[in-house]
């Protein structure tokens, strides 16, 4: 299959190298000449892209292209449509019959108390950049999936790196929605070859320890002095990802103490 990803991060660039071992033929955007090498060492075929600026992607891609990721990160977020209006005019540019997976976030529920899934009805003041964007790829012509993942971690990757910085932990009592880039990217797998029905999934580990409990065991993990733990209102906010289990029969393999992989 031939196969678009516009972005080519830390999730898209491994996204990326995955798909080419599976003989998948993978185009991958950056937005600078240096990050040209590193795609190509991942046997993708990069090209120049800057969504912000309107471009066009060439149409020997787009015309080919049997499957567009998108996997770039909210833009200016004072301006809660400019990041949909962006996805709208990246994916008017592709086949009618071209698939899209888009990468959302689980952030596009309310930060409140509570357990939500993909039935989840948002209220008119609960309407943020990401909802629109999700819409705004939803409401295209081309079938879509729309992938809200939980807080990413992974080799080289952890919050607990930049959370021991601050010196204490908010919420301990809260539950921790974390997915491993390595289930975000097996998951993508499983889409692929499947039909695609304007579909929204949750992609969270199916566990939730506390977060107190959860960041104390991974400071020592990685050898750092303790977090405080704060002290007030206790927030239970758990993300459901059972649709992703039960519809598709997907298995989350990356569990949440698996620090170095």
């Amino acid at each position: 299959m031939n196969i678009t990803l516009i972005g080519c991060g830390w999730l898209g660039l491994k996204l990326g190298k995955s798909l080419v071992s599976e003989n998948h033929t993978v185009f991958g955007s950056t937005t600078t000449k240096e990050k040209l090498p590193d795609l190509e060492e991942a046997g993708i075929r990069p090209f120049l892209f800057n969504a912000v600026e309107n471009e066009h992607i060439p149409q020997e891609i787009t015309t080919s292209t049997a499957l567009l990721v998108l996997t770039i990160p909210p833009i200016k977020r004072d301006n809660p449509f400019t990041y949909a209006s962006v996805l709208a005019s990246i994916i008017a540019q592709f086949p009618p019959d071209c698939q899209v997976i888009f990468t959302s976030s689980t952030g596009v529920y309310p930060d409140r108390e509570g357990t939500y899934d993909e039935t989840y009805t948002f209220a008119q003041e609960e309407l943020s950049a990401l909802y629109h964007a999700e819409q705004a790829v939803t409401n295209a012509i081309q079938p879509s999936t729309v992938l809200r993942l939980g807080g990413l971690f992974g080799e080289d990757r952890h919050p607990i790196h930049s959370l021991v910085k601050r010196g204490s932990i908010s919420n301990p009592e809260g539950k921790i929605n974390f997915v491993h880039r390595g289930d975000v990217i097996n998951f993508v797998k499983v889409l692929i070859g499947s039909s695609f029905s304007n579909e929204f999934y949750n992609l969270v580990y199916p566990d939730h320890p506390e977060r107190g409990a959860y960041y104390h065991a991974a400071a020592k993990h990685f050898g750092y002095p303790l977090p405080t733990l704060q002290s007030g209102d206790t927030t239970v906010r758990i993300i459901s990802s059972k649709k992703s289990t039960i519809t598709l029969g997907f298995s989350y393999n990356y569990a949440l103490d698996l620090l170095d992989n």
